[in-house]
């Protein structure tokens, strides 16, 4: 099975900070255009799953140029099955009604969630949204079947401890010995 990991794309970043009005569009929409040529290599590649492990997106609205590319990008695509993690900088509307939701997205909340793919399911994808409130009791309740292949996503500054109240730490320490075989982390 082959796979795709990406992660902190900031589609819709305002990119003003270094650029004039004018560049910083076009840069926006160099970067959605990016995003969409990513997806076809998917295609042509016969990639089954792109995970995205957080900040697809850089602002707290997604405007509707970019929240439509990503959609028909994911819908036009129906070989390939999207796992999306939310990162720090995501908006939080983004695809939260279930009736939006095409069948080849997933998507992680705050409790870990796991997919099975692959042949005869031997591959499960886990992941989970870290913030303030489900940091101290993650890493713990993670189980994961050791005799399957273990992908596990997870979204913030990697952290050989688990930093109190970062959200965004990923506590390395805290995922040794867990069965994990490939970590897809995002913001690293």
């Amino acid at each position: 099975m082959k796979i795709l990991h990406c992660a902190d794309l900031h589609l819709d970043s305002k990119m003003t900070a270094n650029l004039d009005k004018e560049k910083a569009k076009e840069r926006k929409a160099e970067i959605l255009t990016t995003f969409v040529r990513m997806v076809e290599y998917a295609k042509e590649h016969k990639i089954e799953a792109v995970l995205i492990a957080g900040d697809l997106f850089d602002t707290a609205t997604v405007s509707a140029t970019a929240g439509k590319a990503v959609y028909q990008a994911i819908v036009n695509h129906p070989d390939i099955t999207f796992y999306y993690l939310k990162g720090n900088h995501d908006a939080k509307g983004f695809m939260d009604n279930p009736e939006e939701i095409p069948e080849n997205l997933k998507m992680f909340g705050r409790d870990w969630k796991s997919y099975e793919t692959g042949t005869e399911n031997t591959i499960v994808i886990t992941g989970v949204e870290l913030d303030k409130e489900n940091i101290r009791s993650v890493y713990h309740a993670l189980s994961l079947d050791v005799t399957k292949f273990n992908i596990v996503m997870l979204h913030g500054q990697e952290n050989t401890y688990q930093a109190k109240d970062k959200a965004e730490c990923v506590a390395l320490n805290e995922l040794r010995n867990k069965g994990i075989d490939y970590l897809a982390l995002g913001h690293v």
